[in-house]
């Protein structure tokens, strides 16, 4: 009776893991899948070779990190004190190291890369796309309000 119960607890626990990975890959519940495919997409993520499963970060990743990420950093989780955002310490000061902010943009190895003006170009370009998609979604876009 003690095996079958240890089998069906085992059963019920890997149904609900499977029903767990499913929901938080699911593009439709969590978008988390489009992020992890976005990561590995911009050269931050590989799949690990030794041990079959999961991911991790590649070698000098931080210089491979979005611009719209690193002024997200600056704006709002690089002051973080409670962790409310939930980024590890390390990733921060990995790429706090990677990259420095001035008055131009952002620095890496004492060379502009990104301008504050070109970022700005992009993120009003951005918000218009989302805000027409999502328009579109909620039927504005149908009924040419």
């Amino acid at each position: 009776e003690k095996i079958v119960s240890s089998r069906v607890d085992a059963v019920s626990q890997k149904t609900r893991d499977t029903g767990m990975l499913a929901y938080l890959l699911s593009s439709w519940k969590t978008g988390l899948i489009d992020e992890v495919v976005s990561l590995c997409d911009a050269g931050i993520l590989e799949k690990c070779r030794v041990g079959g499963a999961g991911f991790r970060l590649k070698n000098n990743w931080p210089s491979r990190v979005d611009p719209l990420f690193l002024d997200e950093m600056h704006e709002k989780w690089g002051q973080d004190i409670g962790n409310k955002y939930c980024i590890h310490l390390s990733i921060r000061e990995q790429v706090e190291r990677t990259w420095e902010r001035t008055v131009e943009g952002w620095v890496r190895d004492k060379r502009l890369m990104f301008s504050h003006e070109d970022l700005k170009a992009e993120r009003t370009v951005f918000f218009d796309n989302f805000e027409e998609w999502h328009d579109e979604m909620q039927g504005v876009g149908k009924f040419g309000i």
